[in-house]
């Protein structure tokens, strides 16, 4: 199925794309930040972050 715009109308393919476009950019920004690291940051610091976001990952599968 198409997705249309409110008045019912068929988006073009040119809009489609820079829709598509533009929510890759979204969702790299919000990767980006979740895992930017201070300048000052260790690389060891870094592996422990890691290491707690695999556990918590865990965890939340466990429950299903």
């Amino acid at each position: 199925m198409q997705p249309t715009r409110l008045d019912g109308k068929p988006y073009t393919r040119e809009e489609l794309e820079g829709m598509y476009k533009s929510a890759l950019k979204r969702e790299n920004v919000k990767r980006h930040n979740k895992y930017k690291l201070d300048d000052n940051a260790t690389s060891d610091s870094f592996f422990k972050f890691v290491d707690r976001e695999v556990e918590r990952l865990e965890k939340e599968n466990d429950r299903f």
